[in-house]
């Protein structure tokens, strides 16, 4: 993860301190204690990681790609279905279990009861009814920069016929839901607030496009529009390695992220307008990616025997699983089944493949893991959402707060003292976001991202540089490595703001285009004011 963004730093702790002076003033009256409270709460969540929620229909493998993105197993899987909760897991020296329940208490319990707290169990309904969030702490790498929402799903989106909508999101049995005091609208409504409440979000689609699927990405397009935007959102295909090996072709030769994958993204863009929703989506394999890094020696000693079987014979056999786990020749069936298990037929293939092919055992973890897409999909949250941490969190800040103005400006009488103090608090939010140019800088990415922009490539790609995508250093800004000297840095960033001064004052631009072209030119004009304070502290014959 790069640094915090060099820019946005001071306008985050300026939103801080204001929304926290903005709460010391609402205290002063009593009806405006609940905006208060959210004035704070937004303050708070400016100083913690990003919010980043794994979303989607139930059964659509979240916790697998959970899973993967941490490198360990925590997050429960299966094939029954386990309770819909919402499950947060946050960065902590040690583990550390919280039980949220709904009547508003929170219970410390040992890390080591995390599945009785997140799996059904006939024994233990009594206690999960009463669950609205478990939180887990754990001292993982990838939680110093997010916190990572497990959402309980979205499915309510085809009616109200609780039967049908519970078949079409895959639960087998509706009891369950029964049995836990739940119904699909409430499971839909509890992701949907989680996701009004993420700075970011994955949004997991299946392997094939499924019509619930559609249904649920067509329904943002209207009540939660503003919920899922490319700026803050990415669309997974999940599970593509299910679609090893082909019905028709080579095994050996097909990539199903690669040769797979394309056309079903293609269908889904068919289907519905994804490019209004989602910056991209992304093909991955999350289940060959989790399993990749829990193996364990007896695992790489199991592929190890199985690499010995030709390649077009071992593919053969991993296209039936009955045929694979009945066939002579190195490893017991209970091996066998325990490595499709962990990995899918395409992990095992792709495994004994790299090690066939003299690949050190000691790296395949992470060969698995590049090879499933996991890899690049971390590293496209860490450019896409982490270079940007600041403004998404200060977006949502600031979403937060004018949804509590709203909600508490609605009641209060005209002309009292309560109205007066709203209206006030509502002020200094608007000069802060009139103030600050991150904010413009969003208006114009969400531009771009939605199509309404002309900009031409390499003023779409400077868009893209200049707001952090490809780092947040004042030389990732402009196009250079860190270590480029501040001369040249300075040179470009004037060159550049004037090359977007003359596409602002010209009269064939377009508004929205003349807008982000203002937008650019304050913004290499901020990075020319940072480079002058370099100047000035280093010795002019290093700039």
């Amino acid at each position: 993860m790069k640094s915090p963004d060099h820019l946005l730093v001071p306008a985050v702790a300026r939103a801080g301190t204001i929304l926290r002076e903005c709460a010391l003033q609402a205290d002063e009256t009593p009806e405006l204690s609940p905006l208060a409270d959210a004035l704070r709460t937004a303050a708070a969540r400016l100083a913690e990681p990003m919010r980043l929620a794994v979303a989607g229909q139930i059964k659509r493998g979240k916790s697998t790609l959970v899973n993967a993105l941490l490198g360990e197993q925590v997050a429960v899987t299966g094939r029954e279905e386990l309770t819909f909760n919402v499950n947060e897991l946050v960065h902590a020296p040690r583990p550390k279990l919280t039980v949220h329940f709904r009547d508003g208490r929170a219970r410390q319990v040992a890390p080591s009861e995390f599945a009785r707290w997140t799996v059904r169990d006939e024994a233990h309904l009594a206690d999960l009814v009463r669950v609205r969030k478990v939180e887990y702490g754990l001292p993982n790498p990838f939680l110093n920069d997010f916190h990572l929402v497990d959402t309980p799903g979205l499915g309510s989106v085809y009616g109200r016929d609780s039967a049908n909508t519970l078949a079409t999101m895959g639960v087998q049995d509706p009891g369950v839901l029964r049995l836990l005091g739940r119904d699909p609208q409430t499971l839909h409504q509890e992701s949907i607030d989680e996701l009004d409440q993420a700075d970011a979000v994955l949004y997991l689609f299946s392997r094939d496009v499924g019509s619930q699927d559609v249904a649920a990405v067509s329904a943002f397009l209207g009540d939660w529009a503003g919920m899922l935007t490319p700026f803050k959102a990415f669309g997974v295909l999940s599970r593509c390695d299910q679609s090893w090996p082909p019905v028709f072709g080579d095994p050996l030769a097909f990539h199903p992220l690669r040769d797979g994958a394309s056309q079903v993204i293609d269908h889904y863009r068919g289907a519905t307008d994804l490019s209004r929703l989602f910056y991209l989506v992304v093909p991955i394999a999350a289940k060959v990616a989790a399993g990749a890094q829990a193996m364990e020696e007896r695992h790489l000693a199991w592929l190890r025997e199985l690499a010995a079987v030709s390649p077009a014979e071992l593919a053969g056999e991993l296209g039936d699983l009955r045929e694979f786990l009945g066939a002579a020749g190195p490893l017991r069936p209970a091996y066998r089944r325990e490595l499709v298990e962990l990995l899918g037929a395409w992990g095992v293939h792709l495994a004994c493949g790299a090690l066939r092919d003299g690949l050190d055992p000691g790296a395949l973890a992470e060969h698995l893991v590049e090879e499933s897409g996991v890899g690049g999909l971390r590293r496209l949250i860490s450019g896409h959402f982490g270079n940007r941490a600041g403004l998404i969190k200060l977006d949502q800040a600031m979403i937060s707060v004018r949804a509590a103005l709203a909600s508490c400006r609605e009641g209060l009488p005209p002309g009292g003292a309560a109205k007066t103090a709203a209206d006030e608090v509502a002020k200094r939010v608007e000069r802060f976001q009139r103030s600050e140019h991150g904010f413009a800088e969003l208006t114009a990415l969400a531009a771009h991202y939605q199509g309404a922009t002309s900009l031409r490539p390499a003023e779409a790609e400077q868009l893209l540089q200049v707001t952090g995508e490809k780092g947040t250093s004042c030389a990732a800004r402009l196009g250079f490595d860190d270590d480029e000297p501040v001369s040249r840095m300075m040179r470009r960033a004037k060159e550049r703001a004037h090359q977007w001064n003359t596409r602002m004052n010209d009269p064939l631009t377009g508004r929205v285009d003349k807008q982000t072209a203002h937008t650019m030119v304050r913004s290499y004009e901020r990075i020319m004011d940072r480079l002058q304070v370099a100047r000035r502290l280093l010795d002019p014959e290093t700039c």
